[in-house]
């Protein structure tokens, strides 16, 4: 009896090297895959230790520490931040847990910093660019939006900012296509006037060149009347018909502009004798005939 009872305890001991050495692997193997970031070979492996100790603290702390850490990632990778720390400060705060985990957690909150800096920072020159583009500064817009869309917004945390960014470069594209169309169609407008403006002065020149024209052209014809109805030889017969001349009279003609009128002007002089000569002028109107003496500067008619 004493025999049987002595071998059930050596198997009892034996068992319980065997789970002790399941164990001890099981922690290491789970540790060595968190450093290698292997979490779901650590996760399987925690399992297993705390499947040969129940209830052991230890593996316990592992497992659900593995664990949180893998929710803190999916959370982080999905773009929910506040899951994401909410798991992240689980696994900071296990004390029985892998120090290692803790550290590589410190990298998820750092992070999170980023990705809500960023997030703040973006926003903000948002703001910038929707307030330029209402005020119609379309160009600054558009540069303004360019450096924005130079930020790594690809991560999930960032689709929604990333979506309004994008709209709102379309706003400002759409907003300098309908700018350039109204400066095109304004200075088509401008230029269109200007042509106008500049046809209408061609046509008041050519319309005072050509009315000039005509009133040069009037303005000869009545000079050609006048000098028509009376020739400087018929002015001349009516001088010297106007008396008995001595043979000692010379006549001299010439024409005199006064008023407007080309009279035909005639010089007489009578040298009678060496002391005395008489010396008349005389202007005779070229349409009617007129005879005027004009001996002193002013017109006298004679006829």
């Amino acid at each position: 009896m004493r025999k049987v009872l002595f071998i059930g305890l050596l198997f009892i001991l034996f068992l319980s090297g065997c789970n002790q050495e399941v164990y001890n692997n099981s922690i290491q193997k789970g540790l060595d895959f968190i450093a290698s970031e292997e979490f779901k070979k650590a996760e399987g492996a925690f399992e297993i230790a705390l499947s040969e100790k129940k209830q052991d603290e230890r593996a316990t702390a592992l497992l659900e520490q593995t664990r949180n850490y893998q929710d803190a990632l999916q959370a982080l990778e999905e773009g929910d931040l506040d899951l994401a720390a909410n798991n992240a400060e689980k696994v900071t705060k296990e004390t029985e847990g892998s120090e290692a985990l803790i550290k590589k957690t410190e990298e998820i909150y750092l992070l999170i910093e980023d990705f809500q800096t960023t997030y703040s920072e973006i926003t903000e020159q948002n703001e910038s660019v929707l307030q330029l583009l209402e005020s119609e500064e379309y160009e600054k817009a558009a540069i303004s939006i360019e450096e924005i869309l130079t930020a790594d917004l690809s991560h999930m945390f960032f689709q929604s900012l990333s979506e309004d960014v994008e709209n709102l470069k379309k706003d400002i594209e759409t907003a300098l296509i309908a700018q350039e169309k109204a400066e095109r169609e304004a200075a088509e407008k401008e230029r269109a006037a200007i042509e106008e403006a500049e046809r209408e002065k061609a046509a008041k020149e050519e319309a005072e060149r050509t009315a000039a024209e005509e009133t040069k052209e009037q303005v000869n014809k009545r000079e050609e009347t006048v000098t028509a109805n009376i020739s400087a030889d018929d002015a001349l017969a009516i001088i010297k018909n106007l008396g008995t001349w001595s043979s000692t009279t010379s006549f001299s003609l010439d024409a005199f502009e006064m008023d407007g009128v080309k009279y035909h002007y005639i010089y007489v002089e009578d040298a009678a004798n060496e002391s005395y000569s008489s010396k008349v002028h005389y202007l005779v109107h070229p349409v009617d005939g007129t005879v005027y003496d004009y001996s002193r500067g002013s017109l006298a008619p004679l006829n």
